[in-house]
């Protein structure tokens, strides 16, 4: 609880610490900003320093600073002991002392639970606590009330005003903090006050949903997770790169895996919505806008406490909220996370046809699934271990297989150029960055199309012609996928992606029947999926 009140960030203080400039610009943005909630007081009832002289905020904010350097110092120091430990209430109190338990215990009694001596808690990062308490128990109460207060004050006026979210992000600019975006935008700022799985974002689902995204959008988007978890067994089956152990533990995580697309059909329930609103807890009549902002913070905190004791499935919880714009696969809970605002017009509509669908929403889940099972797999991260990590023989076997990825010899002549925008460029280039990408557009777009396929090929019509039929249908599908990268916010090189990923395809040139020597018209040379991922092992036979 106390780590989550009093965050710090290494980054930013590191930097600080040895260059002036930026201490001087902290400083005057942290004034600015203190300078909105404070009320002046008459000068006998003001708060005084050690001297007795009135405090100002120039002093707040220095005070501030120093709990955030110190703070800092722990957090980077914590990075070099990871332990993780799990022990009952009253043992934690004996190993730790009162003050973080007793906070604790205090948070569980206002949510209208109890915290027992028996009950077991666990801790990440043990010794960071013993350091924080130890900090705490040495720290003036006024600097720490000063910390605490401008950790609330700096996101309500980032929330409140265009000119001082412009002043945080020129200071950003210089030194970025983790966790903070560095450019934060009205819709961040939305997310701060409904924050994140807090108890008024519950209302926020639904009515964007019921708006929206209602069942119907819902039972079609998720329709493309059965057809993509078969072709992702068929390409784990029958690829030539994986050995045995390594498709053995890959094929139980596809197994295990679970696709969240669009959202939980509970959040389209009033009756289960307002269930959540049974336990807030009233705010203050009347208080300044600050407290009402920190009463809000406990709320929705409490809120979290009063639910851990509560029994749950993980395979029932879905950890990205249907109000993000961007998937995401979760190792955690081992899922592939598709949010319905990810999929917002001209995306995805309940009306368009399956090769519309299999296009847009299908090649992002596939996209991200391929994304997950790679991360699971430990191809570039050999320093952590995993349960589904691949064998070094095939790590080995399928760096080689992507080289078909690089494309073209400009790779050289692109480094430290202008040139490096060109798509002749982003072609030729092996970094892991790129090739990440690569690989996920690659086994992304041919497994949503090897479904759809399936999909065409169960077509019955009678009296007309299949062939057109399936080439107006694979026309479709990659129109669709093109429309996931119209964006504002593209980028050139999302440009390039799919301009890369459609070229190195053979299907996209049948489609659109391009010819040699077209822009177009690229290799297929790769062999990282086999071709009949699609077909059953029925359709194999014969």
């Amino acid at each position: 609880y106390t780590s989550r009140k009093i965050r710090s960030f290494p980054t930013c203080n590191g930097k600080i610490e040895s260059n002036e400039k930026l201490l001087t610009t902290y400083t005057n943005f942290i004034t600015s900003v203190l300078n909105l909630f404070v009320v002046e007081q008459p000068v006998e009832s003001a708060e005084r320093n050690a001297e007795g002289e009135p405090r100002r905020i120039s002093e707040i904010a220095c005070e501030i600073i120093e709990v955030e350097q110190k703070l800092s110092q722990l957090s980077v120091e914590a990075r070099k002991h990871t332990q993780y430990e799990k022990r009952t209430v009253s043992e934690w109190k004996e190993k730790l002392g009162g003050p973080i338990l007793d906070a604790l215990g205090t948070d569980v009694s206002k949510a209208g639970e109890q915290l027992r001596s028996d009950d077991e808690v666990g801790i990440h990062l043990v010794q960071y606590f013993e350091e924080l308490i130890k900090y705490i128990k040495e720290l003036e109460v006024t600097k720490l009330m000063a910390y605490i207060g401008w950790f609330l004050a700096r996101e309500l006026a980032d929330v409140m005003t265009l000119d001082v979210r412009n002043a945080l992000n020129a200071f950003l600019r210089e030194a970025s903090k983790p966790r903070i975006s560095v450019n934060l935008d009205p819709m961040k700022c939305i997310e701060k006050l409904i924050g994140y799985h807090g108890i008024m974002e519950k209302a926020i689902q639904y009515l964007y949903l019921t708006n929206f995204f209602k069942d119907d959008s819902i039972d079609k988007a998720s329709n493309v997770s059965g057809p993509l978890r078969t072709i992702f067994y068929n390409f784990i089956a029958r690829n030539t790169w994986m050995d045995v152990e390594t498709q053995d533990k890959t094929k139980k995580w596809n197994q295990y895996l679970q696709y969240h697309v669009g959202a939980e059909k509970k959040l389209l329930n009033e009756d289960y919505i307002r269930e959540q609103y049974n336990k807030i807890l009233p705010l203050p009549k009347e208080s300044s806008l600050p407290l009402y902002f920190h009463a809000y913070r406990e709320n929705k905190f409490l809120q979290k406490l009063k639910n851990f004791g509560t029994p749950y499935i993980a395979s029932d919880i879905w950890p990205l909220s249907p109000l993000e714009t961007r998937s995401e696969y979760n190792e955690h809970y081992i899922t592939t996370e598709i949010p319905a605002g990810a999929l917002q017009r001209p995306i995805f509509k309940v009306d368009d046809s399956w090769s519309q669908v299999f296009g847009t929403v299908g090649s992002m889940t596939a996209e991200t699934t391929t994304h997950g099972m790679i991360e699971e797999g430990r191809l570039w991260n050999d320093h952590r271990r995993g349960l589904y990590e691949w064998t070094q023989a095939t790590k080995k076997i399928f760096k080689q297989r992507i080289k078909c990825l690089k494309q073209g010899d400009k790779d050289s002549t692109c480094r430290g150029s202008g040139k490096r925008q060109s798509f002749e460029c982003f072609e030729s280039t092996g970094d892991q960055a790129v090739l990440a990408a690569k690989i996920r557009d690659h086994v992304g777009l041919r497994a949503s199309f090897a479904a759809n396929a399936a999909r065409v090929s169960e077509c019955t019509c009678q009296g007309v012609n299949k062939e057109e039929i399936k080439k107006r249908n694979m026309r479709v599908f990659f129109t669709s996928f093109v429309k996931r990268y119209c964006d504002p916010d593209a980028t050139v090189e999302d440009q390039h992606r799919v301009n890369f990923v459609m070229k190195t395809f053979k299907e996209f040139s049948v489609a659109f029947e391009c010819e040699e020597g077209t822009k177009m018209k690229g290799q297929d040379i790769c062999d990282i999926m086999p071709q009949d991922v699609g077909r059953s092992p029925a359709d194999k036979e014969n």
